[in-house]
C-alpha cells in the first residue's frame, strides 16, 4: 500500500504538469507559449521539491490551489477553481500523507533500535 501512495502522488504531480502544460499549446508566437508555460513550470518546480522532501511538496501544493483561488477569484468560472486548485489539494494532501507515514516509520524504526540495542547491553547479560 505504501508503493502505491508513494508512486500515485508522484505519477499524478507529473500529469497534472502535463495537463497545465497542454493550455500553453493554444498560443500562436513562441513569446506566447512561453509565458503560458509558467505556471507548469512552477507546478514542475513544486513536483520535484515534493519528490524529495514530502512535507513540503505537500504544504507548497495546498499554498498553491489557494493562491490560484485568490487570485482567479471573480475572473473564472466555479467550475475552474475545482478543475485547477481541486488537483493540487488533493496532490499536498498525497504527499502530506506520505510524510506522516515516512516519519511515523522512521520513529518506529528508531523505538525498535533502541529497544534492540538496550537488551543487547543490559546488565544480565554482561554478567553472563
Amino acid at each position: 500500500m505504501r508503493d502505491k501512495l508513494y508512486w500515485s502522488s508522484r505519477i499524478l504531480s507529473v500529469l497534472f504538469v502535463l495537463f497545465i502544460s497542454f493550455f500553453a499549446t493554444s498560443e500562436k508566437t513562441v513569446i506566447g507559449f512561453l509565458i503560458q508555460l509558467i505556471p507548469a513550470l512552477i507546478v514542475l518546480a513544486f513536483t520535484l521539491l515534493a519528490w524529495r522532501w514530502e512535507r513540503i511538496g505537500g504544504i507548497l501544493f495546498y499554498v498553491l490551489g489557494f493562491l490560484y483561488i485568490l487570485f482567479a477569484w471573480g475572473y473564472t468560472s466555479p467550475l475552474a477553481y475545482v478543475i485547477i486548485s481541486g488537483p493540487m489539494f488533493l496532490l499536498g494532501t498525497l504527499f502530506l500523507i506520505q510524510a506522516k507515514r515516512r516519519s511515523d516509520d522512521r520513529r518506529i524504526r528508531s523505538r525498535d533500535e533502541n529497544k534492540t540495542t538496550a537488551r543487547e547491553s543490559s546488565p544480565e547479560e554482561q554478567s553472563i
